[in-house]
């Protein structure tokens, strides 16, 4: 994906939030948006 590029992330993983969240300090990408629909977290990145 091209720097800049936004990526939306479904999960229904309790753990995804956190486990991306540890992923983007290590890439450099950025958390834009947090979602929360029921059990379902949408997260948005945007790619450094």
């Amino acid at each position: 994906m091209a720097s800049g590029g936004v990526i939306k992330v479904v999960a229904n993983d309790p753990d995804a939030l956190e486990n991306i969240d540890a992923w983007t300090k290590k890439s450099g990408d950025r958390i834009l948006r947090i979602e929360n629909e029921g059990d379902t977290c949408i997260i948005y990145l945007k790619k450094k």
